[in-house]
């Protein structure tokens, strides 16, 4: 099984914003047509963020290692993730 990380609260929010998606753009519309199907998909799981998970991230971000890949639109996200060496996708 593939698992992945997705965030979703920060794609819906930069949808519109060229400079951070680049060529793969959307409106908020769009976005929320990408994202609606998810909701409903079967293959798919949605948990919630366990409390002072960030907490843990800042503790152990550079050595943090995981098999997860990172779906994002946010094109800056993307790119840092790899070349931090993490699988990342933009979905299409």
């Amino acid at each position: 099984m593939i698992s992945f990380l997705p965030e979703l609260s920060v794609w819906l929010a930069l949808s519109e914003n060229q400079p951070a998606i680049g060529e793969q753009v959307l409106t908020v519309s769009k976005a929320w047509g990408v994202y609606d199907p998810w909701l409903n998909d079967p293959r798919l799981e949605f948990h919630p963020e366990p409390r002072g998970l960030d907490v843990g991230f800042l503790k152990r971000r550079r050595g943090l290692r995981s098999d997860a890949t990172l779906v994002t639109f946010d094109k800056a996200l993307f790119d840092l993730a790899r070349n931090e060496g993490h699988a990342a996708v933009v979905p299409a």
